[in-house]
């Protein structure tokens, strides 16, 4: 039985037996993450074919037809997504790490060699261009909303807008972070530090390393 790859692009491959929970829960987070991408490519699909090129950028709050509900559960599926796709790149990362001895199962038992675990695993996710602005998002938006949570490099306009309503419709794809937002104060003037991203441009571009023989522009597997 050939070996399971979980990241082409890196390499890391394991056997059908092996890392038996973390396959299961890899599993488990694809299955949602794909039916994310899925679900959102279809909704742009039908904006695309109705309005063409004409239509660039559409308010928040508002979806492109003018109604606001659809456009609330676009706006939960992108937290979903967003923390979905950390946990499930991070675990790849942690079989990856234990696959090339940066650190073994021993050392889950010991308190002081869980800096080394971290390390392994931060390495590979910040290797990875295209989860960047993803990982940027759900640290001040999607685990937590900043403004709940400040940190010292967080400045006011920031923490303003990690509770903003986040989506627009711009370039044919639902996005957060489309906008910038400034907040002026006595200390001088700021601008938020949340980065623009799309769960089906970010899903397509990881494909060629996590998903290969997935397209989201159908509901089926590609050949």
């Amino acid at each position: 039985m050939p070996n399971v790859t979980l990241d082409a692009i890196a390499g890391v491959s394991i056997g059908h037996n092996n890392f038996v929970n973390e396959q299961r829960t890899l599993q488990m987070l694809s299955t949602g993450l794909v039916g994310i991408a899925r679900h959102i490519k279809q909704r742009e699909l039908v904006w695309q074919a109705k309005f063409s090129a004409k239509l660039k950028i559409q308010l928040y709050g508002l979806d492109v037809d003018g109604t606001k509900d659809n456009l609330d559960q676009v706006a939960c599926l992108f937290h979903w997504f967003g923390v979905s796709l950390c946990n499930y790149a991070r675990l790849v990362g942690f079989v990856r790490g234990l696959s090339m001895n940066d650190f073994t199962r021993t050392d889950l038992s010991d308190p002081t060699k869980f800096k080394t675990v971290k390390e392994s695993v931060d390495g590979y996710i910040n290797a990875i261009p295209e989860l960047y602005d993803v990982v940027v998002w759900r640290n001040k938006v999607g685990a937590h909303f900043a403004i709940t949570a400040p940190h010292k490099s967080d400045n006011i306009a920031t923490l303003d807008m990690s509770i903003m309503f986040p989506v627009t419709f711009s370039n044919s794809q639902y996005r957060v972070g489309e906008w910038t937002l400034t907040r002026n104060n006595s200390s001088g003037s700021y601008s938020s530090a949340i980065p623009c991203w799309s769960v089906t441009e970010v899903f397509e571009n990881l494909i060629p390393r996590y998903w290969p023989k997935i397209s989201i522009a159908t509901s089926e597997e590609a050949n």
